[in-house]
């Protein structure tokens, strides 16, 4: 009986090993399409990069994300 027993857990691992190997069920594959998330710098809220709506380039080349139109005429208007 206890042989029984070894074989079925060697089979179990033998199958874990193939699952992990195999790219089907890999998490980078499953999540190829997610985005960065970015804040508004108007209310702090993250949002996909893909979404977000871009700020004038700064004088170090870099973009501010904003949420939305209304905030990026908001907190340009302010600063």
């Amino acid at each position: 009986m206890k042989y029984v027993i070894w074989v079925a857990i060697i089979f179990a691992g033998l199958w874990w090993i193939r699952q992990q190997r195999s790219g089907s069920n890999s998490p980078s594959k499953k999540n190829k399409g997610s985005n960065v998330m970015l804040p508004c710098a108007h209310c702090g809220l993250h949002i996909p990069e893909n979404e977000a709506v871009l700020g004038p380039a700064k004088s170090n080349g870099t973009q501010t994300a904003y949420c939305s139109p209304q905030h990026l005429q908001q907190h340009e208007g302010r600063a």
